[in-house]
């Protein structure tokens, strides 16, 4: 009855070429699916409907995968960009690694390893697609690339001639790009290499992965058994399954044999469990449904412990990193901490800590945007998911307040100071890009805020107007800037 609890990712670029492959090999040939992952620092930032786009993400490839069917002569792998730098670290724009190589279809594997990836780093997709044709190179029968990502290539890489040369290596890129309300330069980076599609909420995004992979959900029975102390229980309790993406909700019904029982196609869900003695229903996220499990689950409902969580400052800048201390907690790896506004689910997960300990104390990266937040202790559950056993006192960030301030024109090639303010956070910078630059891209000079105040920046050799910008780290977002003239 385990299983492995809630995956995630970012914006999703999905080949129409999966789809012929996925139903087609199993009778034809060997298919060869590369997911390339975008984990990007921007995808801490908000859809329209306030859901954060990672959360949104996850749970959309995450039904995908479980959809998938068992098929001996489906081989799918999984290489990840931005993962492991900051952007603004020397190598950022190398940051691609295969995670997963494409060798069978370990659906439990593939769902962990991208349940773990975090938005960290640059957008080098370009060089990430040159290295997806190693990758691919050898294996037998159809190839496709599956990329998946925010926006546009951020590292100076030609998109158009990376997909020129696979195009000439005989590989199939027939990409839709589902975007999370993309920015007309991103469309503009893509356009002729697919079919744009925007989705500004969860729910159009799984509408739109709905009809960009037309992989028919099989329905499966699901059982869940619930204990008190130890012992079943069939009294003062409901059992209903939310789909993640969709949000729609069936009741289990209790089945002759005490346990809760119903039939529901593949996917992605999350359990939510009425209690008579409990003041609120307990939830689990990230529950699969899968063609190849028995899809039976086990929760306990005896009394929880308690863990105490105190949070340093009370008052902190929206994008800092905080202090949270913990005590009271059941020991075990899998646990972690996570700081989120007191309106969202207890199944979204933003920047997280481990917290393996009876206690201890712990970093974390809260939004960057000024809201009510609580950090909440997670407990991994045997049986997959996460439960929260602690949450703190609710306190509020403050909204950020920053300025640059730099002169009028500038010699082109000449060094310059930069009188600023801003929170200073870990791996904020400062950097000059020609006006209209998307937020994020470092084409020109920059440099961390930690290096000092007024910093030293150095003008573009050519001419023309600039801005010089204060990028906060959370979602590489500007915060601040003014235009300049290079002469």
């Amino acid at each position: 009855m385990s299983r492995p609890h809630r995956p995630p990712i970012g914006l999703l670029v999905l080949p129409l070429l999966l789809v012929a492959a996925v139903h087609t090999t199993a009778f034809a040939q060997p298919t060869n699916v590369l997911i390339v992952l975008d984990a990007s620092g921007s995808m801490y930032l908000k859809l329209d409907d306030g859901q954060y786009r990672i959360a949104a993400a996850k749970d959309a490839l995450a039904q995908f995968v479980a959809r998938l069917p068992e098929a001996p002569d489906l081989n799918v792998g999984l290489r990840v960009y931005g993962a492991n730098l900051v952007a603004v670290e020397d190598g950022a724009c190398e940051d691609s690694e295969l995670v997963v190589p494409v060798a069978g279809f370990d659906r439990d594997g593939l769902l962990q390893t991208i349940r773990e990836t975090q938005p960290r780093g640059a957008t080098p997709i370009a060089y990430s697609l040159e290295l997806a044709a190693d990758d691919l190179r050898d294996a037998e029968g159809h190839k496709v690339i599956v990329l998946v990502t925010d926006g546009a290539e951020s590292c100076g890489g030609d998109l158009r001639a990376a997909v020129e040369r696979l195009t000439a290596e005989g590989f199939d890129v027939d990409v839709r790009i589902i975007g999370f309300a993309l920015s007309e330069f991103a469309m503009a980076s893509f356009e002729g290499l697919g079919t744009f599609e925007s989705a500004n909420s969860a729910t159009e995004l799984a509408s739109a992965l709905g009809r960009a992979v037309d992989v028919a959900p099989t329905d499966h029975t699901v059982t869940v058994t619930l204990t008190r102390n130890g012992e079943p229980i069939t009294q003062g309790a409901t059992v209903h399954f939310e789909d993640a993406v969709a949000g729609t909700a069936t009741e289990l019904l209790l089945d002759l044999d005490g346990t809760f029982t119903a039939d529901l196609p593949a996917g992605n869900y999350r359990a939510v469990i009425g209690d008579a003695f409990a003041a609120a229903p307990l939830t689990v996220g990230g529950l699969l449904v899968t063609p190849d499990a028995d899809n039976a689950y086990s929760f306990e409902l005896a009394s929880a412990v308690e863990v105490t969580l105190a949070v340093t400052p009370t008052d902190p800048t929206a994008g800092a990193t905080i202090s949270v201390r913990y005590d009271g907690a059941p020991t075990g790896a899998g646990n972690f901490i996570t700081v989120v506004p007191t309106t969202v689910g207890d199944d979204v997960f933003l920047d997280r800590a481990a917290a393996a300990a009876a206690a201890g104390q712990v970093d974390v990266l809260i939004p960057g945007e000024a809201a009510e937040l609580e950090a909440r202790f997670h407990l991994r559950l045997p049986e997959g998911g996460t439960r929260i056993i602690g949450r703190s006192p609710a306190f509020a960030s403050l909204p950020i307040v920053a300025s640059v301030d730099a002169p009028d024109e500038i010699d082109a090639g000449a060094t310059f100071e930069v009188p600023w303010t801003g929170p200073n956070n870990a791996s904020d910078y400062l950097t000059i890009v020609p006006i209209g630059t998307r937020d994020g891209t470092r084409q020109g000079n920059w440099t961390a805020t930690s290096r000092g105040n007024p910093t030293t920046l150095t003008a573009p050799a050519e001419p023309g107007p600039y801005e010089v910008r204060y990028i906060l780290f959370v979602g590489h977002t500007t915060i601040a800037r003014v235009v300049v003239t290079v002469r």
